[in-house]
């Protein structure tokens, strides 16, 4: 069957209901759409940790068939995140859908129809405009063919949260290499996943206080895709300043934090406090004080957020 054109309205239980019946993502679920003068997506998302979410999009422009949208807002657990963890977040969540085209330029969300349209069973069509209309959206396409046998792709999860398992290869590949005097700090840097584990289960934790959980989001969005402030200070170690900044601020954690809720929370065997602190002053040694100086600014600029208005802890 081919449709030459048409133009359709979706209100938010149908938009809803076609998402949850057809968008079958390993680890997505969404719980609501809202239209007001933008899509509001309330859902979770789980890789080892399940992630509650709110994003809302803007709508742009359909041109060749490719839709563009813009991220103006995205709260994890409640939390609003800066821009700089925003933009990082959500290529980090959309990235494993590349292939089906969807691309991420900082805030700017671009969707090829062309290769997009595998996610959505029966159906091929060109997108040639939308609308967001009170409580709905005003869809017109054309070229609609419907393909009763069209072969629908599935999504399968990387096997690795973030950037865990990179962790594990860069020992495996480097630790040979490391100058002897930096031995150590490559062992401190095998505990990194589990820091992130840990500051993923204090999130959910409501014995952590609204201000620390702040801290933890944007510390795990950094942690999750890191930025090397320091790439040459030791040959072969890249992340070094990825450690520093996980132990130093850990620290900054561990003082907001009784130590009962921190041990509850570490999935490790070892006592992480006494790690944390043993690490601190071993990384305080070897590094020279303006490189200590980059790591505590970093921090700082980790740290610049805002809770938002009405949060629960």
């Amino acid at each position: 069957m081919k449709v030459s054109a048409a133009k359709v309205i979706l209100s938010e239980e149908d938009i809803l209901s076609i998402v949850q019946d057809y968008l079958k993502i390993e680890g997505l679920h969404i719980e609501n759409i809202s239209i007001q003068d933008m899509l509001i997506i309330n859902g979770s998302y789980k890789r080892k940790i399940n992630t509650a979410f709110q994003v809302k999009i803007g709508l742009g422009n359909v041109r060749d068939n490719i839709i563009n949208l813009k991220i103006f807002d995205l709260k994890i657990y409640k939390l609003k995140m800066l821009k700089s963890v925003k933009n990082i977040a959500v290529k980090k969540i959309l990235e494993d859908f590349s292939p089906y085209g969807i691309n991420v330029d900082g805030d700017n969300v671009n969707v090829d129809l062309n290769l997009a349209i595998k996610l959505i069973p029966y159906f091929n069509l060109k997108l040639t405009r939308m609308e967001i209309l009170p409580k709905a959206l005003e869809i017109e396409a054309e070229n609609i063919k419907y393909e009763k046998e069209k072969k629908f792709p599935h999504i399968k999860k990387k096997k690795s949260p973030f950037i865990l398992g990179g962790y594990h290869r860069f020992r495996e590949k480097i630790l040979h290499r490391v100058p002897s005097k930096y031995e150590k700090i490559i062992e401190y840097g095998m505990l990194v996943p589990d820091i992130i584990t840990l500051f993923w289960r204090l999130l959910r934790d409501k014995r952590v206080k609204l201000k620390v959980k702040i801290m933890l989001t944007a510390l795990t969005a950094y942690l999750a895709s890191p930025i090397d402030i320091l790439p040459d200070f030791i040959p072969f170690v890249g992340k070094i300043d990825d450690i520093s900044v996980a132990f130093f601020a850990l620290n900054i954690v561990i003082d907001e934090i009784p130590e009962k809720i921190i041990m509850d929370n570490w999935p490790g065997e070892e006592n992480i406090i006494l790690i944390t602190k043993e690490a601190v002053e071993y990384i305080t040694k070897i590094l020279e004080g303006k490189n200590i100086s980059k790591i505590l600014k970093q921090i700082r600029n980790i740290f610049r957020s805002r809770p938002v208005s009405n949060c629960e802890n």
